[in-house]
């Protein structure tokens, strides 16, 4: 019976620390990410390579790209989209590695033409 005990205990503690190490580390990069900044983002940028946009992204959706936002604020936030639909504009971010294969990472902007609907990534492999 000690023996079981001291098991349970023993991944009890594991399971812990496990815990107490993600919850630091998502804490960490919450509030140490890099600010977006506006001239680094602006700067020409080709599909699916390495970038600083891909450093600055999570700030930008989190901090500065708004539900309602015109567009017309959009484009003078970020620049001229590397690829705009009828309903998305799109800006390359990033390449990014995985274990499997290796993918493009883009922001994607939603909009009715006018505002603003809905940010996020968006990911394929390039």
């Amino acid at each position: 019976m000690g023996t079981r005990i001291r098991v349970l205990v023993g991944a009890a503690l594991l399971i812990g620390v496990a815990v107490a190490v993600v919850v630091g580390v998502n804490s960490y990069r919450a509030h140490h990410r890099p600010p977006f900044v506006q001239r680094v983002w602006k700067k020409p940028m080709r599909y699916c390579v390495k970038s600083p946009r891909a450093r600055m992204v999570d700030d930008l959706i989190s901090n500065k790209l708004k539900r309602g936002m015109p567009m017309r604020r959009v484009r003078a936030l970020l620049g001229p989209p590397d690829g705009e639909f009828q309903d998305e504009w799109l800006y390359y971010v990033s390449r990014e590695p995985s274990l499997t294969h290796e993918g493009c990472v883009s922001l994607s902007l939603r909009t009715d033409g006018h505002t603003l609907r809905d940010a996020g990534l968006s990911r394929d492999s390039g």
